[in-house]
C-alpha cells in the first residue's frame, strides 16, 4: 500500500495513522510517497524532512520521492514500477463551486488508475 501526500497539511497527516492501520488490517507493507513535480519543486532533504516529520511514528515505513510532470501521474508511475496492490490518499471532499478551483487528485486516480484506491476524508 502507499499513502501519497505532500506532508505539509496538518488535516491530512492525521489520516497517517489511520492509512497504517488499514495496511496493517491487510498485513501490506506501507509506503509513503511525495510526488516532486516542476510546478512545485522542492529539493529533496525538504521533502524528505517533511515526510520523516509527518511519519515519525512508523519508522519502520518505507518512504520515498518520486518525480514526475503531475501528481496524478507520479502516483500511477510510482505504483506501477513498484507494484503497489492499494493506494491510499485523502481527500477534503470539496463540493460545488469549490470543487471547479481545486486539483481533484483522487477522481483523476480513480478515472485513469487500474489499481484499488482508497479515499480518506479529512476529518473535522
Amino acid at each position: 500500500m502507499v499513502y501519497a501526500s505532500n506532508f505539509e497539511d496538518d488535516d491530512v497527516n492525521n489520516n497517517i495513522s489511520r492509512a497504517v492501520k488499514m495496511a496493517n488490517m491487510f498485513a501490506a507493507e506501507m509506503n509513503f510517497l511525495y510526488v516532486n513535480t516542476p510546478g512545485y519543486f522542492e529539493d529533496s532533504e525538504t521533502s524528505r524532512y517533511k515526510m520523516n516529520q509527518a511519519c515519525i511514528n512508523f519508522p519502520e515505513s518505507q518512504k520515498h520521492i518520486f518525480n514526475h510532470f503531475s501528481v496524478e501521474d507520479g502516483i500511477i508511475g510510482f505504483a506501477k514500477v513498484n507494484s503497489i496492490d492499494t493506494i491510499c490518499i485523502t481527500t477534503h471532499s470539496f463540493t460545488s463551486l469549490r470543487r471547479f478551483f481545486n486539483n481533484n487528485i483522487v477522481e483523476h486516480l480513480v478515472n485513469h488508475c487500474k489499481i484499488p484506491i482508497l479515499s480518506l476524508h479529512v476529518r473535522n
